[in-house]
C-alpha cells in the first residue's frame, strides 16, 4: 500500500504510484498529485524518517520538509499544512522535529507561502510553539 494509513490513503496512494510529478519515494523525497476530492488543488505526500531505525534521521528530516515546501513553491501554491512528520508511528521526538520544520520553513525561498501546522494534541501544539518562540528569539538576538 505505501506509507499511509486508512481507505483514502490507499486511494491516494494509487494517484502518487501514477504521478507524473515524482521527486522520488523514500524518506526526504516527496510526491505531489492532484487533491481527487479534497478540499485542495494537490496533495504532496512525503515519507519521514524511523527515528530510531534510520541512520542520522536528523539530516532526514530536514530535506523532508524542504522537498515538500519546494514542490509547493513549483507548482504556484500560496500555502502548505503539515502534521508533525514522523513523530507517530516512526518515532521521532516531537521536540527536535519541530525545531527542524521551524528551521526549514523560515528560509527566505519560503517566505512568500502559508505553513500550518496541523497538530492534534495541545501537547503536540505546545510543542511547535515553544520551537517558534525559540527560533525567533534566536533571530532577534542576532539582529542585535
Amino acid at each position: 500500500m505505501g506509507p499511509f494509513t486508512g481507505l483514502p490513503a490507499r486511494h491516494c496512494w494509487k494517484h502518487v504510484k501514477k504521478s507524473k510529478h515524482k521527486t522520488g519515494s523514500g524518506a526526504s523525497e516527496a510526491r505531489i498529485t492532484e487533491a481527487c476530492d479534497l478540499k485542495a488543488k494537490y496533495v504532496i505526500h512525503t515519507v519521514g524518517p524511523r527515528y530510531k531505525i534510520d541512520k542520522n534521521p536528523e539530516t532526514l528530516l530536514a530535506p523532508v520538509y524542504g522537498s515538500s515546501l519546494d514542490l509547493t513553491v513549483s507548482h504556484g501554491c500560496s500555502s502548505i499544512a503539515f502534521p508533525a512528520i514522523a513523530c507517530g508511528s516512526y518515532g521521532y521526538t516531537p521536540e527536535e522535529a519541530a525545531k527542524i520544520s521551524v528551521s526549514v520553513y523560515q528560509r527566505p525561498e519560503y517566505a512568500s507561502l502559508i505553513i500550518y501546522f496541523y497538530l492534534f494534541s495541545d501537547k503536540m501544539t505546545a510543542i511547535w510553539t515553544s520551537a517558534l518562540a525559540e527560533s525567533q528569539n534566536r533571530l532577534l538576538s542576532q539582529g542585535d
